[in-house]
């Protein structure tokens, strides 16, 4: 009885690993076939991509050779016009020749216009003609590599569709087996006779099953725990990220507006280094200004001391009104009021002493208004710079300020930025302290880890459980083999769609190349336009 209850609990549990490992085969057989239907589509979505490109690049040429023929029309119309002023030229040079007395040797002009009209076309003809003979190299090169790709294309295309075929095979082959396999189990459970004893197994198995539920139950809210505690681990990392992405896009921005005010300072710096160069030259041309003025002065002292002795006091005066203009016109009235008590005093001995200091004093009049005049217009102009001057000063002044609050602007930047660094340095305490706490948890999740493996260990001491958990690991170990298969199928189909597409993009690439090599040659020859055709060869045949 015993014998007959392991025989049969160990029929059902191969039949249950049986069809458990059909199961997961069949989902990933269908997995793998859902992906290679998923890179058939995108391949015929290229290649219709591909042909429209084509299409699209067809009537380019077609556009391009019309521009041709109308660029040869009106070439063709141009050359029509210059032959026929040439010839109209020609039969105005032969009537003037024939006016003319002495005759010229026709056929050497004749050679020499030649010369002149078509040596410049033959050495544009030799350049075309090598040009020519250039790009049919470039086309052989290009033939010749596009050939090279088209075959290392076609071998590639060759072994990735024996691999496929491989894994049809295979996958048939193996769902054959496993089928057979179940066939034969379900065969083996009908035929067997003791009712009674399958009926005592099926209860077992349902207390089994009931008892495996609420471990895995058990075994479930574990794993959701264990998946929580890692989200709000990665949730952690992502927003500790952010915020040092943040920090260092806030400390990126101060670095870039402390360069911006340090330009802005430099370029505040240099203004006042202008205004002061300008300053500089105002008071260079106020010095200026002055000696001129000392010059004028100099000049008027000796055009005053032409004047005789006894004007030389009034002339004394007259340049001290430049100094101190009260004093200068007080001096000038008393002066002159000397002069005029000692003309009436020689008024009757010394008639041509009056005429003469009349004269004299008419001179000093104009002096004296000239030097007025002068004076007036030295003050208005000195006034004027004085003006420009205090302008030039406030404008120093102004910018001053303005360096100054920017100076401030500045150190207040600097101060942020000191902020700035000492709240990354306290972030990254942060982070630190946050990195101590996630190896504690990390610490804590092993130990809960290890705890959950007692309790296996302890439910695998217990002999009721000892043939399902086998059974476990067994459809673990199988999951796993099943996934590696399922991601190793999926890196080649990955390796071979990047495979093709880089072909596609590189035969696309020559084809456009050839294209283009073949319009600048139809160009050259002069030839008439052909169409594209498709090449069948770029065609990418998607079926699996």
């Amino acid at each position: 009885m015993d014998r007959t209850y392991d025989a049969l609990l160990d029929e059902n549990n191969e039949l249950r690993k049986a069809l458990a490992t059909t199961r997961e085969i069949l989902e990933r057989k269908n997995s793998d076939y859902e992906g290679l239907r998923r890179v058939h589509e995108e391949f015929k979505l290229h290649y219709e991509r591909v042909k429209r490109d084509a299409q699209e690049a067809n009537l380019k040429c077609v556009d391009a050779v019309k521009a041709r023929k109308e660029t040869e029309n009106y070439y063709e119309t141009y050359v029509q016009k210059l032959k026929s002023s040439l010839e109209q030229g020609k039969r105005e040079f032969e009537e003037i020749q024939s006016k003319m007395i002495p005759p010229i040797d026709t056929e050497l002009l004749r050679l020499r216009l030649v010369n002149e009209i078509e040596g410049p076309m033959k050495i544009a003809l030799d350049n075309k003609e090598d040009e020519i003979s250039r790009l049919q190299s470039q086309i052989y090169d290009l033939t010749r590599k596009l050939d090279l790709s088209q075959l290392q294309y076609n071998s590639y295309k060759a072994e990735t569709e024996k691999e496929i075929r491989d894994i049809k095979e295979r996958y048939s082959k193996e769902t054959t087996h496993l089928f057979g396999e179940i066939q034969h189990l379900q065969e083996k459970i009908e035929d067997s006779t003791d009712k009674e004893t399958i009926r005592a197994l099926k209860r077992d198995r349902e207390e089994h099953k009931i008892k495996n539920e609420k471990l895995y139950g058990e075994l479930e809210d574990v794993k959701k725990r264990l998946e929580s505690q890692k989200n709000e681990k990665n949730e952690m990392k992502i927003r500790l990220g952010r915020e040092a992405e943040e920090e260092r896009n806030k400390v990126r921005l101060s670095n870039i507006e402390k360069d911006r005010l340090e330009l802005q300072n430099k370029d505040l710096i240099d203004q006042v280094h202008k205004l002061k160069l300008s300053l500089e030259v105002k008071q260079q041309e106020i010095i200026t200004l002055k000696k001129d003025l000392e010059s004028y002065i100099s000049n008027l002292e000796s055009a005053e001391t032409q004047i005789t002795h006894n004007k030389e006091e009034m002339a004394e005066l007259q340049r001290k009104t430049f100094e101190k203009e009260v004093q200068s016109e007080n001096k000038l009235r008393e002066t002159l009021k000397t002069e005029k008590e000692k003309y009436n005093k020689d008024k009757d001995e010394k008639e041509k002493l009056q005429r003469q200091s009349e004269a004299y004093e008419q001179k000093i009049r104009e002096i004296a208004s000239n030097t007025q005049n002068q004076e007036r217009e030295f003050k208005h102009e000195i006034e004027r710079k004085k003006q420009e001057i205090c302008n030039l000063k406030e404008d120093l002044r102004l910018q001053e300020s303005k360096n100054t609050a920017m100076i401030k602007e500045i150190d207040l930047y600097k101060e942020n930025f000191s902020s700035k660094n000492e709240e990354i340095e306290r972030y990254q305490n942060d982070l630190k302290v946050l990195s101590l706490r996630y190896n504690d948890a990390m610490k804590n999740n092993e130990n809960f880890v290890s705890k959950i493996q007692q309790m296996e260990m302890r439910v695998e001491k217990d002999n009721n459980l000892r043939g399902f958990n086998e059974d476990i690991r067994g459809l673990e170990e199988k999951l796993k083999n099943s996934e590696s298969q399922a991601s190793f199928f999926k890196a080649k189909a990955r390796e071979y769609k990047l495979k093709v597409k880089q072909g596609n993009e590189k035969i696309q690439e020559l084809g456009l190349k050839l294209a283009k090599s073949e319009i600048e040659r139809q160009k050259m020859l002069g030839a008439r336009p052909v169409a594209f055709e498709k090449d069948p060869r770029l065609e990418l045949k998607g079926n699996f």
